[in-house]
């Protein structure tokens, strides 16, 4: 008995470690990713899938939706299930995951056709299933006769992508594309045939009702909806158009186009009615159970539902939803502040759970808030608009400096006396000026100290009264070493340098498109870290001078804990940019950005290092046995100096380190005798490159 509780812990623990999320969602929720699709099993249950890995379930209706870890972080495209318990979701990058068990557990069915995109997914049963898409090259059709445990080519050519699929038995099945594409066959898909059906038109949907009667949707220059009476021998273009289309019967039809727009049909297509949705975002994806109950999803997690047709419609959706988040800021775990690009000010005092509106729509391009204890704050904007609260945010008035060309962009305080801003002034049309501000007395005055002919400076950090920097346009960095009394300019580069953060007097970092920056001299000179070059960043945070994070475009987080040598990136939680960042200690910390999105994380982002987890200066090692109950073996080739192995816990915390500067073998071992069961992460360095392992001791 012993033994099995062992073997199933261990399965239970590598099982939490390859799917949990270290960043979870706090606004809104239960999302803020683009969600892509919705399907029903029954008037209960029901699944959405979304980028970023995103899937959720219901269990009543729609009314709350939770969150399953989908062991992905590509885009999810579609969802089909054969009951409620089988279920398959499609994405990106060759994306097919599959559920046996209701959606708790998910698990990816394929992983060599990372250069295609599935789009679309449809079984007759748990067994018989097909999947569509392609690349910007070829065409492609899958089948599994076995519930996805093999899945075999049926067409791959150089042809348009195909964007959905559907059947109506193992024999008759039809499928849609780009440039008007429309498939058929009546063997299983043994042979397909082709035709098109518009030349401009983009075909996204396709639905049956039965082997005759079905419709097809998309957008184009030319009409983009077409029904047929004799199972896609023949098609006729009917009025509307739409990115998805669903029907209850021959008569009853929905969908949605781009915007905001949910059209109805009565008649089969032949006229159709708009119906208000209440809703400002894109909605990609429509279904209903019967003539009454229905639910359409789309950008930034927007979930509305209907129970009269489509008549009225509510957002299930719930949180703050604004503009976009630009800055946060925490004293401590949980009293924060947020700001919203159109002049918002929200606050918590739960951690985050909850956030209220404490100053309205106050100035446009609000970029920065920041409080030095927990009464005094500041915040700055557009047309010279400064803010400042003295009772921790419940009320706020203007320190206004009366220049309408004046955009500020960051501001930065060493006590509730001294501070600094750093933005642009304009000063002709399409042309800025860098500029700095200081203030000697919380803000009632502030005194211009610099002005730089160059594109706006968009941070400012300083470590005392004295010593600071500015990063800006054109690769600019400014520093002074008097409080701003003076200022030395150098350019790195030719990059938008958008954020600086310094840990001491000499390490500092940071970061544009591409790159992140690291100095150890005080910003004398820079070294360009040889990574990351796809990436577009915004921000960089230090909590002490080992560990930091970088976020940026697309939902990107990279996180070091050997100060900045190495960088890995993070489990994405989201698709959205992210421009705030900001952390009380190691483990507890807070992201904002578009779409409204605050995310929270109380192991400082990651609980492991994910299979496909890219760390820059990888190097390959080896670790075995693995599991263990007493000792591991470490082997390795070419080993630089320095060179260490580190061993920590799931928490981050160090357990053993072994200097290998003095070593010149390729095989270590190490006693693991003093290690509680458990799972631990092996971190080798060797010279510049740097990899993790995790591994198990179980005894």
């Amino acid at each position: 008995m012993k033994h099995f509780f062992s073997i199933l812990t261990f399965l239970l623990i590598i099982r939490t470690i390859s799917y949990s999320q270290g960043w979870e969602w706090q606004n809104p929720l239960p999302t803020g990713n683009n969600l892509n699709f919705v399907k029903f099993v029954n008037n209960k249950i029901g699944w959405i899938v979304g980028d970023a890995g995103t899937i959720l379930k219901t269990t009543n209706s729609g009314i709350n939706w939770s969150s399953q870890q989908s062991s992905t972080n590509n885009n999810l495209n579609c969802v089909f299930y054969t009951d409620t318990n089988n279920v398959w979701a499609v994405g990106d990058s060759g994306t097919i995951l599959n559920s046996t068990n209701g959606g708790l557990v998910w698990f990816n069915q394929i992983n060599n056709y990372n250069s295609y995109k599935f789009n679309g997914v449809h079984f007759v049963d748990k067994d018989y299933g097909w999947v569509v898409g392609g690349n910007d090259f070829r065409c492609i059709i899958l089948t599994t006769t076995n519930a996805g445990k093999n899945w075999i080519i049926q067409l791959d050519s150089l042809n348009r992508m195909i964007n959905d699929i559907t059947f109506v038995d193992k024999l008759n099945g039809w499928a849609a594309g780009d440039e008007g594409s429309v498939y058929r066959t009546t063997n299983g898909g043994k042979n397909w045939e082709s035709r098109y059906l518009a030349d401009q038109g983009f075909l996204k949907r396709i639905f049956f009702i039965d082997k005759n009667i079905g419709w097809t949707s998309g957008q184009g220059e030319n009409s983009s909806m077409f029904k047929t009476t004799d199972g896609g021998q023949n098609w006729v273009g009917i009025k509307g158009w739409g990115k998805d289309i669903f029907f209850i019967d021959k008569n009853y039809g929905w969908t949605v186009s781009l915007g905001t727009n949910i059209t109805k049909t009565t008649n089969g297509g032949d006229s159709w009615i708009t119906q208000s949705c209440n809703s400002d975002k894109d909605l990609n994806s429509v279904y209903f159970i019967d003539s009454l109950n229905g639910w359409s999803v789309g950008g930034t997690g927007i979930i509305i539902k209907t129970t009269d047709g489509g008549i009225n419609w509510s957002n299930i959706q719930s949180g703050y939803i604004g503009f976009y988040l630009t800055d946060v800021q925490f004293l401590d775990k949980n009293t924060g502040w947020i700001a919203d690009f159109n002049g918002t000010i929200l606050k918590t005092t739960n951690g985050g759970k909850d956030w209220v509106v404490k100053l309205s729509k106050a100035a446009w391009v609000m970029q920065n808030l920041f409080f030095i204890d927990s009464l005094n704050g500041w915040a700055v904007a557009d047309s010279g608009n400064i803010f400042k609260s003295t009772d921790g945010g419940e009320n706020w008035f203007k320190q206004k400096i009366h220049d309408d060309s004046l955009t500020f962009n960051r501001i930065f305080f060493i006590d509730k006396n001294t501070g600094w801003i750093a933005g642009s002034k304009r000063i002709g049309y399409n042309t800025t000026k860098g500029i700095i501000f200081n203030t000697t007395n919380g803000g009632v005055d502030w005194i211009k100290q610099a002005e730089y002919y160059v594109e706006p400076l968009n941070d400012i950090f300083f470590l005392d009264k004295y010593r600071g920097w500015a990063v800006g346009y054109e690769g600019t960095i400014v520093n002074t070493t008097n409080g701003g009394g003076s200022w030395n300019e150098i350019h790195i580069n030719k990059n938008r340098l958008k954020s600086i953060f310094f840990t001491d007097a000499f390490h500092g970092w940071c970061v544009a498109f591409g790159e992140i920056d690291k100095t150890t001299d005080g910003g004398i000179t820079w070294e360009t870290l040889d990574c990351c070059k796809e990436l577009d960043f915004y921000k960089v945070f230090f909590i002490d001078m080992l560990t930091g994070w970088v976020i940026g475009d697309n939902g990107v987080v990279l996180n070091t804990i050997d100060g900045g040598k190495n960088w890995i990136i993070q489990p994405r939680s989201t698709s959205n940019r992210l421009e705030g960042i900001h952390f009380v200690d190691r483990l507890n910390g807070w992201i904002v950005g578009s779409g409204c999105t605050i995310l929270h994380t109380t192991n400082g982002g990651s609980t492991f290092v994910e299979e496909n987890t890219k760390i820059y200066y990888k190097n390959e090692f080896e670790i075995f046995p693995n599991p263990t109950s007493s000792k591991i073996k470490i082997k390795f080739t070419g080993l630089e100096y320095p060179a260490s192995i580190i061993i920590t816990n799931l928490l981050g915390i160090e357990m053993k380190s072994i200097d290998l500067n003095d070593y010149s073998g390729n095989e270590i071992e190490i006693d693991t005798q003093d290690l509680p069961n458990g799972v631990y992460f092996c971190r080798f360095q060797s010279g510049k490159d740097c990899d993790v392992r995790k591994f198990v001791v179980n005894r």
